[in-house]
């Protein structure tokens, strides 16, 4: 089985939604690893990358070289483990996808861009796994982040709807968990929030650097510009136009979730 950890990141009218995705026995190794560092000196309770960015809560009171080791010792340990795993990742700036989609639109369709960048993880996830010709099915855990319990069970929904396709894809209900408890999701933190930082300054990754090193294991080319928006979004609303006026909310989210199944082509063009 694979498991895929996600977290989210937004500021600066960007949304990121990141993580990285292996077998169970790397996740093992990957997680005694991380626990290790975090517990060598200055032992820290867990990590996140926005906190090391401010000196915040666990890492309030360490040393700018003290942080800087850790996140060096993280980085390393993703990168030791790239090639046992690939990365998966969705960012969108906040203010084209509004364009394209008005609040009328957006709201119904997407709870907003977060829940946006959820499900398309989940299909790209879906695609590389299939391009690497895995046939393990995969477990999805998301940080619990911003989603609510409606947003969170319309997500469920949302698999189960593009599941009758894909029979031999998800491995049980997509879990929620909390970025403290569960080590994997940190890794997932660390990529996700830079992604954000380099999306919101516009800046490629330059070699050698932290965020290059974190998508050694490859990522598929998630970022979401207005041009990609508008090749996603207008067929989308022909295609509920043609499916006839949906009555209800799950009427459309029904045949969103059908667009999804009949139109990877389309997701296709900007992942890869």
């Amino acid at each position: 089985m694979l498991i895929a950890h996600f977290d989210e990141s937004y500021g600066e009218g960007i949304y990121a939604v990141a993580g990285y995705v292996a077998p169970v026995k790397i996740w093992n190794e990957f997680t005694r690893e991380w626990q290790d560092t975090l517990t060598s000196h200055p032992k820290i309770a867990y990590f996140h990358m926005a906190d090391a960015a401010g000196r915040h809560n666990p890492l309030q009171g360490l040393s700018r070289g003290q942080i800087d080791s850790k996140i060096e010792a993280f980085v390393q340990i993703v990168e030791r483990y790239a090639s046992g795993m690939f990365g998966i990742l969705c960012v969108v700036e906040e203010a084209p996808l509004r364009a394209v989609l008005p609040p009328r639109l957006l709201g119904p369709l997407y709870s907003d861009p977060y829940d946006f960048c959820l499900k398309r993880c989940i299909q790209s996830t879906r695609q590389s796994r299939n391009e690497r010709r895995l046939n393990d099915k995969v477990r999805f855990i998301f940080d619990k982040g911003p989603l609510s319990e409606a947003e969170r069970a319309d997500v469920h929904r949302y698999v189960k709807e593009i599941e009758a396709d894909n029979p031999a894809f998800f491995a049980g209900e997509i879990l929620f968990e909390n970025d403290t408890d569960v080590i994997p999701l940190q890794a997932s933190d660390m990529v996700t929030w830079h992604l954000r930082f380099h999306a919101a300054r516009r800046i490629e990754p330059q070699p050698g650097s932290i965020l290059a090193r974190l998508m050694k294991p490859g990522f598929n080319h998630g970022w979401w510009s207005e041009k990609a928006i508008r090749e996603y979004f207008v067929p989308l609303l022909q295609f509920i136009v043609k499916s006839g006026k949906p009555k209800t909310l799950e009427d459309l989210r029904r045949i969103r979730a059908e667009f999804d199944r009949l139109q990877h082509q389309i997701i296709d063009r900007h992942d890869h």
